[in-house]
């Protein structure tokens, strides 16, 4: 995956004539992807990487000869231990300001933007998605990321003020429950 790359933006509506570079982005990185493939990989659960009592194997929908990888089959346990490591990590996030909040998502769809090539690669050949649609799921989800951050932005967070009556009345909408 190279960096420091052209944006290329894909929309349905200049999906049928795209920038020629996004081709050559998209085969660069989906060699990145193959080179790869067929490899372990382990569960992280509660902050560690391990591995299950038990793997599957994933193949590619457009080549079933191609391996994408071994993947851990969880169980109830894995499961279990997942559900109480998230509900601990929750008043952390729960209490970490909107703002910060924004911002680390922010940073995510940038980073997803960044690497919308690699992903749709590896979309393409987990999925079977073609390129431009892969390529659009890719930076549809960057823009779902930015859409959802720029609504808390707009709102104040959880605060928003509405139409009032008159002088004297102030609405206000609150979606953070208390």
């Amino acid at each position: 995956m190279a960096q420091k790359r052209k944006h290329i933006k894909v929309t349905y509506s200049n999906m049928s004539s795209p920038d020629p570079l996004l081709h050559q982005y998209y085969e660069e990185d989906v060699a990145a992807i193959k080179a790869e493939l067929g490899k372990n990989y382990p569960m992280y659960i509660n902050g560690t990487w391990r591995e299950g009592r038990s793997t599957f194997t994933k193949t590619s929908p457009i080549d079933t000869s191609m391996v994408i990888g071994h993947f851990q089959q969880g169980d109830a346990e894995d499961v279990a231990e997942a559900v109480v490591a998230a509900k601990a990590a929750f008043p952390a996030w729960r209490d970490t300001p909107w703002q910060e909040r924004v911002a680390l998502l922010n940073k995510a769809a940038d980073l997803i933007s960044e690497r919308v090539f690699y992903l749709a690669a590896a979309l393409s050949l987990e999925v079977g998605k073609n390129r431009m649609e892969a390529v659009g799921d890719a930076e549809e989800t960057a823009d779902l990321i930015r859409y959802c951050t720029q609504v808390m932005t707009d709102n104040n967070g959880f605060i928003r003020d509405l139409a009032a009556e008159s002088e004297r009345h102030h609405n206000r909408s609150v979606l953070k429950p208390h």
